[in-house]
């Protein structure tokens, strides 16, 4: 990574697989919060994923590279993966900041993470060394929804209002909750509301359904070409 970079996303996760909605994400971050780059974490060894089975991690490497191409804003990193002991998101986070001690890091999470958040390995410490962005939880129930959100400096950073939706307010309450609890900087991406999971699509697949759209053209030529999520 570039050391002249000053304001940087990271985007850690399994990516089993990487997907539209992670795109979408990292994007809204990326242009909203003015990052310089976003990089790509795909985590080697999940912790909290010991019950269910995870590809392997050079085929979800692979699959990241593909779906961030030409993205001048994106790019892989395995800055983690190159880190010994467990991954947790605190030892990532310590190590980065020690190699980059001038760059403002961004960690970019889902909305169900910023409600479990409390259960993560040294949680107090990740909020002391990021800013958090984050957007709601899906709703199942309904369609694509969106919400408003605001930056740092508390302008706005999408058209999309949902003003009555119920579980944008239990993000924004979340929200707050952390902020005065634990003086988090949380602020919300503010983005449209995408139904779409890794364990959705590798369901799909193994029932015969098509993905087409719910991943970029280049991963899905991956994974059918790998036999991937079949069995």
């Amino acid at each position: 990574m570039d050391a002249t970079y000053k304001k940087i996303g990271i985007f850690g996760g399994t990516f089993d697989p990487i997907h539209t909605g992670h795109l979408m994400l990292a994007e809204a971050a990326c242009c909203s919060f003015g990052l310089d780059k976003v990089l790509f974490m795909p985590t080697p060894s999940p912790y909290h994923r010991t019950d269910k089975k995870v590809q392997d991690l050079e085929h979800r490497i692979n699959m990241v590279k593909l779906a961030i191409e030409g993205n001048d804003h994106f790019e892989f990193s395995d800055f983690e993966i190159a880190l010994p002991g467990p991954t947790y998101t605190y030892n990532t986070l310590k190590a980065f900041k020690k190699e980059y001690p001038d760059c403002e890091i961004y960690l970019i999470i889902g909305g169900d993470s910023l409600f479990s958040i409390e259960q993560w390995y040294k949680f107090k410490g990740i909020m002391k060394m990021a800013i958090l962005l984050s957007s709601k939880r899906e709703d199942e129930t309904k369609g694509a929804s969106g919400s408003l959100g605001t930056s740092a400096d508390g302008s706005e950073n999408a058209d999309y209002s949902d003003s009555e939706d119920p579980l944008h307010d239990e993000f924004l309450s979340r929200v707050e909750e952390l902020k005065s609890r634990y003086g988090a900087r949380i602020y919300d991406i503010g983005m449209p509301n995408i139904e779409i999971s890794s364990s959705g699509i590798s369901r799909r697949i193994r029932e015969g359904k098509t993905v087409r759209y719910y991943v970029p053209d280049k991963v899905l030529e991956y994974i059918e070409e790998n036999g991937l999520y079949r069995g």
